[in-house]
């Protein structure tokens, strides 16, 4: 061995699983603080269609660590292809009315892959049809993708008697976020963003995949600027390089947004 390779340190794989650990514990406190003030929601406990919108991000941080599931490895946009199609089929498997629609997250700008379907393969295809690219950007205008949302989809009217009608639908937008490095950023007073958010048949969801060290990355800036979507109803997960629990927050992500409890009330014990 030469003295240049003796010199370099390798990271230590105990320290690395600790500051995962610290890192975790911050998010999950920030959590508690913002769900402690949420009211309770007043809308019908009905199991009405709902329009989803998948919102994948093809983009990876640099120097992004994979995924391992028992012998194989997933890169970050393989684990997430993985995950939505797990989604769609037990979405669908529960209520065949349910409708997809799917957007990729480019590094700077949303793009509306396919619209609303009931087609699970369809939707597939698409999103199979993307390949990964690393993010260089520090911040994603997430302006752009509500600004999307709002020309494509067309809401339930909302009457006077709203709490005690259900409507035709719900409309839910689950954003799947994979950069450790970019911050996604609305546009300040964004107008479209605030109708959005006080619609009560509007529903945006979040998962984080995010790098372990996170002391290497600004996971906690990204994860703050996520969580600020939150409208009180949302439900908002983050997770590491973790397979298994990656597939767990999808499966928590299939609960109809009328029907499940606020995500502070939740359970998933058996």
């Amino acid at each position: 061995m030469s003295e240049l390779e003796g010199a370099v340190e390798h990271p230590n794989p105990s320290n690395i699983e600790i500051e995962t650990e610290e890192c975790a514990v911050k998010i999950a406190k920030k959590e508690v603080q913002v769900l402690d003030r949420i009211p309770k929601r007043t809308v019908p406990n009905a199991n009405v269609p709902e329009k989803i919108i998948l919102c994948i991000d093809s983009c990876q941080s640099d120097n992004c660590k994979s995924f391992q599931l028992d012998s194989e490895v997933f890169s970050p946009l393989a684990m997430l292809k993985r995950v939505t199609e797990f989604f769609l089929y037990s979405k669908q498997a529960i209520n065949n009315n349910s409708e997809f629609a799917l957007v990729i997250l480019k590094e700077n700008e949303p793009i509306w892959v396919h619209h609303f379907t009931k087609n699970v393969i369809e939707i597939m295809i698409a999103l199979n049809s993307f390949d990964s690219e690393t993010c260089k950007s520090s911040e994603f205008d997430l302006s752009l993708l509500f600004d999307m949302v709002h020309d494509k989809v067309t809401l339930p009217e909302v009457g006077p008697d709203y709490k005690l009608v259900a409507p035709l639908n719900v409309v839910r937008l689950i954003i799947i976020y994979n950069r450790s490095n970019c911050v996604p950023k609305l546009r300040s007073g964004d107008r479209i963003y605030e109708l959005l958010k006080k619609h009560p048949y509007f529903t945006v969801d979040i998962l984080y995949a995010h790098e372990e060290n996170c002391s290497d990355y600004i996971c906690e800036e990204v994860y703050d600027a996520l969580q600020s979507l939150d409208n009180g109803y949302s439900y908002i997960f983050e997770v590491a390089k973790s397979a298994t629990k990656v597939h767990e927050c999808s499966a928590k992500l299939l609960a109809h947004p009328l029907q499940r409890p606020l995500q502070k009330n939740s359970s998933y014990d058996f």
